[in-house]
């Protein structure tokens, strides 16, 4: 009888130990959770990832699907902070999954609403309603639509609505909920604000964006987002042609862009910006503005469009036709890419959908409340029954489990052993292989070096030496030699690549310009500047040596007053080099390539790379490079 109360007290004092644990784990959760709202607060994206691998721990760790859900929610935020939309999606696809499949419909439409703001800012209208109407249906079955993931997902609606320029019935959506819910009066100031901009009802904008701010401003933790409110009040004051009110909201909201280190809306605000120069008439400040908002602008396409159109017309005022051309080209492959009428139709047709299928959920609802009030019995002592089992399970449960987990682990180190191993010899073979290309590479680059610049001066040497008899030609043979010597110190330099690894690329490409300089005036641009110095090394030596032998030509065949070299580093990480000459030009056909273009062309296929010329006699030469997979 003692033996049997022992067990008794160990079964239920291991079943209480099991449930302090579980009840630990849900607290540890929690703080997690707090922690990552705080660091998004103040952006702080490195300890956000670092928090959130604990939270994965604890969610494998627990397997438990609220945790997973959470996880790769919160995953999916930090992602779309950094404007890398795939992965975000692929972690918000992950956790409406597990929502869905567990039937947390409440978790799954908060997922589903940062899914569909994703959506729309890439244009892909339809899904995004497809998603929202979904999650509504979801939603329906367990409340009367006015919670707060309900309202969420309506004010997506509204978001969808304005997209398709429906003004009006976001409008509707919004102030219908614009005194009913307290806490967002500051977000549907905003949005109303930017409904009234867009239906010209400007004095109306403007109220609803001041008030916005207002409502901001009383909420330490949400001044940062007044960054956008600026922007649309500036919109507002522009197209009221209120242009120093414009301009004063614009860079107030850079302000708080720079303050705060907030840049997704970055190449919007440069773009508006450069609508203020546009009308002082500033062109070149003009251009620069469109620059930077075509390297920041990212995802947001319809800034990506028309700052590549601006600078199109920019360029034509110029008579700079190749990157007129560029520019065009840009802006119809965007233009392209946006949704059609088709889209519309089927957003209409998803929304006749919902409309019927929410009367067919609520008939549904009722007769499975009558339904559930009758199994609520047969459940309540079918559960107790069910109950004692479960204890004793979970104590025979306990003990496998145990023995299992020691198992796993001693294979797992083994495994882990070996893999270590294998990694090594694999890794120990590719960098013999890799050391073995290098070595021939750089062999063939010095051939070819001493044959085009040393081997053909030392031959000019010699025969000149042969058919001279007197002094004459004594001054030619000095300057041959000075010039042998210049390739050898070059070739020198050249094989001594250390350079690039102790000064910036964008700093060699400047020094390589000043020994030019003093004859001739370079216009040298980077755009980024700060990102064009992060490109492989490779790239960098073969790019250097490249606009070098532009340089020379520049100077030597196109007698030049004036060069611009631009670099480029664009979104897909391929490089642009121009270089553009004021010099007498040639005619191709008549002009075949010569050793320095010849050079230039070989290195760049070489990268990969590819180069247009556009020359105009008496006018100007244009060297235009692509080199891909710059980073």
């Amino acid at each position: 009888m003692r033996r049997r109360n022992y067990f008794f007290i160990l079964f239920i004092s291991s079943y209480f130990n099991y449930g302090q644990l579980v009840k630990n784990d849900s607290i540890q959760f929690e703080e997690h959770k707090k922690q990552i709202h705080k660091n998004f607060e103040i952006n702080n994206l490195e300890e956000s990832e670092i928090v959130l691998k604990k939270m994965l721990l604890l969610a494998k760790k627990t397997k438990k699907s609220t945790f997973y859900i959470y996880s790769y929610f919160y995953m999916g935020l930090v992602y779309k902070t950094k404007n890398n939309y795939t992965e975000a999606k692929n972690f918000y696809r992950k956790a409406m999954h597990i929502a869905d499949s567990t039937k947390q419909y409440k978790l799954y439409a908060d997922v589903a609403y940062g899914l569909g703001r994703i959506l729309r800012n890439e244009g892909q209208l339809d899904i995004a309603t497809k998603i929202t109407y979904t999650a509504l249906e979801k939603l329906a079955p367990i409340n009367e639509g006015n919670n707060d993931e309900a309202i969420k997902l309506n004010f997506g609606l509204a978001e969808i609505e304005f997209s398709l320029k429906n003004y009006k019935k976001a409008i509707k959506i919004y102030e219908n909920y614009l005194y009913k819910t307290p806490k967002k009066e500051h977000y549907l100031h905003g949005a109303l604000g930017l409904l009234y901009d867009y239906e010209k009802e400007y004095d109306k904008a403007i109220y609803h964006h001041l008030e916005s701010i207002k409502k901001y401003e009383k909420n330490p933790d949400l001044i940062n987002n007044t960054a956008t409110i600026y922007s649309n009040l500036g919109q507002s004051y522009l197209k009221s042609n209120q242009f120093s009110l414009a301009e004063s909201s614009f860079l107030k909201a850079k302000q708080i862009i720079e303050k705060y280190d907030i840049k997704l809306g970055l190449g919007s605000l440069y773009y508006d910006l450069s609508r203020i120069e546009n009308h002082k008439n500033n062109n070149s400040k003009e251009k620069e503005l469109l620059k930077k908002a075509i390297v920041f602008a990212k995802n947001n396409v319809t800034t990506l469009k028309e700052a590549h159109f601006n600078l199109a017309v920019l360029y034509a005022k110029n008579n700079n036709t190749l990157k007129k051309q560029i520019h065009l080209e840009h802006y119809n492959k965007i233009n392209d890419s946006l949704f059609n009428l088709s889209r519309t139709k089927t957003i209409d047709e998803l929304s006749t959908k919902y409309k019927v299928s929410k009367k067919e959920l609520e008939i549904k609802r009722l007769e499975d409340l009558n339904n559930a009030e009758k199994k609520a019995h047969i459940l309540y002592i079918s559960f107790s029954s069910i109950l004692l089992l479960l204890l004793v399970a979970l104590i025979l449960l306990f003990r496998q489990r145990n023995i299992t987990l020691k198992k796993l682990y001693k294979n797992k180190i083994k495994l882990k052993n070996e893999a270590v191993k294998n990694a090594l010899i694999v890794l120990k073979n590719d960098t013999a292989k890799t050391e073995i290309k290098i070595i021939n590479n750089e062999r063939k680059r010095i051939a070819r070096d001493l044959h085009e610049s040393i081997a053909g001066n030392l031959a000019a040497i010699k025969f000149k030496l042969i058919e001279s008899n007197t002094h004459k030609n004594l001054d030619t043979i000095i300057d041959n030699i000075d010039e042998t010597y210049q390739s050898i110190r070059t070739i020198s330099h050249n094989l001594k690549p250390s350079k690039f690894l102790t000064n910036s690329f964008s700093y060699l490409i400047n020094q390589l310009c000043l020994p030019i300089k003093k004859d001739v005036e370079i216009n040298v641009s980077f755009y980024p500047e700060k990102e064009i110095n992060n490109i492989k090394e490779l790239i960098q030596i073969e790019s250097y040596k490249i606009i070098q032998e532009g340089l020379n030509n520049c100077i030597k065949h196109a007698e030049a007053t004036l060069i611009e070299v631009s670099l480029t580093l664009h979104d897909d990480n391929h490089l642009n080099i121009i270089i553009e000459d004021n010099g007498v030009g040639f005619i191709k056909q008549k002009h075949p390539s010569g050793i320095g273009l010849l050079n230039i062309k070989e290195r760049i296929e070489e990268l990969n790379g590819n180069f247009l010329i556009d020359s105009k006699i008496n006018s100007h030469t244009i060297l235009n490079i692509s080199i891909p997979n710059a980073i």
